[in-house]
């Protein structure tokens, strides 16, 4: 039987860091099945999270067009297994170009679902993966990234109000699985995920079928996409609502991220903890 796993969030849960594993050991997993990562799907997710701002139909053809597509560009075979991993394909990050919620997750995934069945000769064994966070944190998370990528301007309680429903992601995964009851879902903390053999990558190499001795030569990695201090991220919130220009306000910021990225690259190789979990 075919195989799909659609790993798609949430947001700001470990993501990052899962995808930067599948790149560095790219060359193996391949060996077992077919990974589809970012590069791949650079004209897809922006269709996805297009609809998710403006809930235009137009939009969403155009997502199941380039989704079918993708799809039929795969090697289609007996026991095919794809991995697809993309949380963009649910829609735009909550708190961004004022969205607040995952409403579309639905619409978007069961557009996927449905192509996988037009395209898939034989019926195909859909896994979905979400890996998630407490609401405190994610949105103290989100909060730190949209304050770093773009000029937002309110502060972490207020940004915590508006993103309250996204940040139940219990809530968001039972509307999916009373949507889709017949479509296998797992979900893994991302604190649980910290001590586990590859960090927020595992649940995706347990649900490959992979040889031992296989498995035993991926190499995990370090953090990815570690966010600003608290420290950072008020001075981040005061640079916005300055009267800096964009184009002032941008330099500024580059010079925070290339510090933000020292910093990690320092803890990293004196083996420290880093403050920050992967993707916070």
């Amino acid at each position: 039987m075919n195989r799909v796993l659609l790993h798609l969030g949430f947001h700001k849960t470990g993501t990052t860091t899962a995808q930067a594993f599948l790149r560095e050991n790219f060359r193996i997993i391949r060996q077992v099945c077919v990974p589809v990562l970012r590069r791949k799907m650079k004209t897809l997710y922006p269709e996805a999270t297009e609809f998710s701002r403006t809930g235009q139909e137009r939009e969403l053809r155009r997502f199941r067009r380039k989704f079918t597509t993708l799809l039929e560009e795969l090697p289609l075979q007996d026991d095919l297994q794809v991995l697809i991993s993309e949380e963009n394909l649910i829609g735009q990050m909550p708190g961004k170009f004022d969205v607040w919620s995952y409403d579309t997750a639905p619409i978007l995934l069961g557009s996927m679902l449905e192509c996988i069945r037009d395209i898939f000769p034989e019926p195909a064994e859909v896994t979905v993966l979400f890996s998630t966070r407490d609401a405190e944190s994610w949105a103290r998370s989100v909060w730190k990234h949209t304050l770093l990528a773009d000029r937002l301007t309110l502060d972490l309680k207020t940004m915590r109000e508006k993103l309250k429903p996204a940040s139940d992601h219990q809530a968001v995964l039972s509307d999916l699985r009373k949507e889709f009851p017949k479509i296998i879902f797992v979900e893994n903390n991302l604190t649980s995920l910290d001590d586990t053999e590859f960090g927020p990558a595992t649940p995706m190499v347990d649900w490959l079928r992979m040889p031992p001795e296989l498995r035993q030569t991926l190499r995990r990695i370090a953090p990815q996409n570690t966010s600003p201090t608290m420290e950072m991220a008020q001075h981040l919130l005061d640079l916005n609502r300055s009267d800096l220009n964009d184009d002032e306000l941008a330099d500024i910021k580059h010079t925070l991220k290339q510090e933000i990225a020292s910093l990690r690259e320092a803890r990293q190789n004196a083996n420290t903890p880093i403050e920050s979990k992967p993707d916070v």
